[in-house]
């Protein structure tokens, strides 16, 4: 089996030297004033409901009551944002050791959820897979890649991360790590189109992997050292009993390689768009709410007793609505598999459970503040009431000393039916 797959992957050689290459650059951001700038979203995209049958009908319910919302941003409207000045068509190059490679934008999506996170996920293509590892530089702290645009007035430097800054700015929203380069926190969802199906899934595995390393697909690539490597295949086709898709989760990325003859690069990003991205989607949005809920209560003011109700109630929220098992996400199992793997290596359960274990705390000291003003509270009533009594019994004693005896006998009726009261009070609360 390991001589045919390798075989298969020598006769494939042709083919994968004309593979297209597509990612979807997912950078995070937050928006602490979600609810009141969506509007702005419409202006610089089309809201888009989410309609994947990957994603099983009684979750679409749930996600659609605000919880995960989609707005689709066409290449034109971001070149157009970009380069509001451009003389004729734009192409646009990233810098790679000293060889400028050409990309183009594809269709791009921002996805907004109910906590405040959001996420930019910006659309590229292109036929040389250096162009991602100069975007990404996966595996460093520093990203020094040189961009440059084109139109009919000449070559202009620019920066890509300022420029989707700038964009997100527009609706309100900033960078979720803003002393941190925008794309070393970015998940890259990758995908290569290929003419030929697949015999063994060796051969399938072995791709995926070289697209994780942002290796051309012929070379031949193999490091025992990353163990956060999982896999998910399509179901074998009986007739020819091939295979036509491969998925290779990490925890930074997710890359498909999908067999295409006609190599119709666009096709398969816009049909992955609309099935495979929401479902990465939906498992970052968990692992990132719960790391600004973090950073919310690290900075909330604990006496704060509004404020902390209502960081309550978000969370609350959260938990109720915003985590799905992946035993209820898809009736397909590979689809399953690739979100499982995506909660897994994220580590998003351990961080919803810290979520609730923050929860607990946060309920607790609410408590504890909201017991100390009810005493507070309490303590001057009982000043007040005592005080209160005092005025009453010098009034009494002046009414009784100058009364008559129809004064007295009431006063004492009085003081017998309070005593009474009181006493079968006493009796009733011993029984309960």
């Amino acid at each position: 089996m390991q001589e045919e797959y390798l075989e298969e992957l020598e006769s494939m050689r042709e083919g994968l030297a004309r593979a297209r290459f597509g990612s979807f650059l997912i950078i995070p951001f937050r928006m602490p004033k979600a609810e009141s700038d969506h509007w702005r979203l419409s202006e610089l995209g089309e809201f888009s409901p989410i309609e994947t049958s990957d994603i099983s009908e009684a979750i679409k319910r749930s996600l659609r009551r605000g919880v995960m919302e989609r707005w689709t941003i066409s290449d034109v409207t971001l070149l157009d944002r970009f380069f509001p000045h451009a003389q004729g068509k734009v192409s646009l190059a990233v810098g790679c050791g000293g060889t400028d490679l050409p990309f183009r934008l594809g269709p791009s999506y921002i996805y907004t959820f109910m906590t405040g996170v959001v996420f930019f996920c910006l659309g590229i293509e292109y036929e040389d897979i250096r162009v991602l590892e100069a975007v990404t530089n996966l595996g460093f702290s520093e990203n020094r890649a040189t961009y440059c645009w084109a139109d009919g007035a000449g070559v202009h430097p620019f920066s890509l991360a300022d420029k989707l800054t700038e964009l997100m700015a527009l609706c309100g929203a900033e960078p979720f790590f803003p002393d941190s380069d925008l794309f070393l926190e970015s998940f890259i969802f990758d995908l290569a189109v290929v003419p030929e199906r697949f015999r063994y899934l060796k051969s399938l595995k072995a791709l995926t992997f070289n697209l994780h390393q942002l290796l051309p697909l012929g070379v031949s690539m193999t490091d025992e050292s990353e163990e956060d490597v999982c896999w998910a295949y399509s179901v074998k086709d009986q007739e020819s009993g091939t295979y036509r898709w491969g998925c290779c989760v990490t925890s930074q990325t997710v890359n498909y390689v999908f067999a295409n003859p006609a190599l119709d690069l666009e096709a398969e990003f816009l049909s992955q768009a609309e099935d495979g991205l929401p479902l990465v989607l939906l498992a970052l949005c968990q692992k990132y709410s719960c790391l600004y809920f973090t950073e919310l209560l690290a900075s909330a003011d604990k006496r704060d007793l509004r404020g902390l109700r209502t960081l309550n109630r978000r969370m609350l929220e959260f938990r109720a609505y915003g985590t799905v098992h992946p035993a209820h996400i898809s009736r397909w199992y590979n689809v399953r598999q690739i979100y499982s793997y995506l909660m897994k290596i994220n580590g998003v359960e351990e961080a919803v459970g810290d979520i609730r274990d923050k929860l607990g705390i946060l309920e607790e000291h609410r408590k504890e503040r909201e017991s100390g003003v009810s005493e507070a509270v309490m303590g001057l009533i009982t000043i007040f009431g005592i005080v209160s009594i005092l005025a009453s019994l010098l009034t009494i004693a002046q009414i009784l000393s100058g009364g008559s005896a129809t004064y007295w006998i009431l006063t004492v009726i009085a003081t017998l039916v309070i005593a009474l009261v009181a006493a079968i009070a006493v009796v009733w609360r011993k029984r309960q």
